[in-house]
């Protein structure tokens, strides 16, 4: 089964983690470095699941999110905002029309779960798989001796 994810994010540290979290469920996301530009890939690709962080450059996350609700596709698609949603906020992710979203600092096995919940209707298969943990680069260093 094919999976379309489009992820809107500008952080490439959160872009790396994000990549290798969906790659553990062999899926390759498209990726959107700004709200505009999230907009635009949304309807040239139409994903079966978008991410959201809230605080992308050009339109905030949380516009995204309404404007993409608000047409058919959007309404079909899953949408998963990633918002600090201290402090009161959590009500104005979930006015966006989200279908969940993620509080900030990101717990992967939380973002996980959340993908794996909103990803079967898209028709993805095995929801109860498990996951492959990403490999990690040993941050050890060689030390030749002559």
């Amino acid at each position: 089964m094919n999976v379309t994810v489009l992820l809107i994010d500008y952080d490439p540290c959160s872009i790396c983690r994000i990549r290798g979290l969906l790659s553990s469920l062999g899926i390759q996301p498209i990726v959107a470095r700004d709200g505009v530009a999230g907009i635009a890939a949304f309807k040239r690709y139409l994903p079966d699941l978008t991410l959201i962080q809230d605080l992308v450059p050009r339109k905030h996350g949380f516009e995204v999110c309404k404007e993409l609700k608000a047409t058919e596709d959007g309404r079909r698609s899953a949408i998963l905002l990633l918002a600090d949603v201290r402090n009161g906020r959590r009500y104005a992710a979930l006015a966006t029309g989200c279908d969940d979203f993620v509080s900030k600092p990101i717990n992967g096995r939380i973002l996980v779960a959340k993908i794996r919940k909103l990803l079967p209707r898209a028709g993805w298969p095995d929801v109860d798989a498990p996951v492959r943990r990403p490999r990690r680069r040993s941050r050890r260093r060689i030390v030749v001796v002559p």
